[in-house]
């Protein structure tokens, strides 16, 4: 029997009851559902596809986000949309809260869990994904003039 995610419409929650070892393929489509990436910018429209993997008690999501990621132009304050493509690559692990692990053997992309999590939630590492390849200034087109156009 072939495992399959449990979640609603535009959700980021992932339901891991029933799944077993091995490379699963997951879609997760936010449909008109808006993921908050920072103030006054939303990710619309978007849509996951990759692979959850499973592997003892840990659990990788890898794969490609893509969608319209709605923010205000730096120069002239008016909204406006930008496509954007990010690969996500986050490692779950389960750890109990005593673990002898240190702070220092979690790394960047690794996501502790209880070992009685049921489920993961992609909404974190999807916003991390967006942000880290957002440009600093954003602009609605190369040649704005901004608020006082001189």
């Amino acid at each position: 029997m072939t495992w399959k995610p449990t979640l609603g419409p535009g959700s980021t929650e992932i339901d891991l009851t029933g799944l077993t070892e091995g490379t699963h393929p997951l879609v997760l489509d936010g449909g008109k559902a808006e993921l908050e990436v920072a103030p006054e910018a939303f990710l619309r429209a978007y849509r996951f596809t990759g692979t959850l993997s499973q592997s003892g008690e840990d659990c990788q999501v890898r794969g490609s986000l893509i969608g319209n990621l709605v923010s205000a132009c730096d120069r002239c304050l008016a909204p406006f949309d930008r496509a954007v493509e990010v690969e996500v690559d986050v490692r779950f692990v389960r750890r109990a809260a005593d673990s002898v692990e240190s702070e220092e053997e979690v790394t960047e992309g690794v996501i502790r869990l209880s070992p009685s999590d049921a489920r993961l939630d992609l909404a974190a590492p999807f916003r991390a994904a967006v942000l880290l390849d957002e440009p600093i200034k954003h602009l609605c087109r190369d040649d704005c003039r901004g608020l006082c156009p001189v």
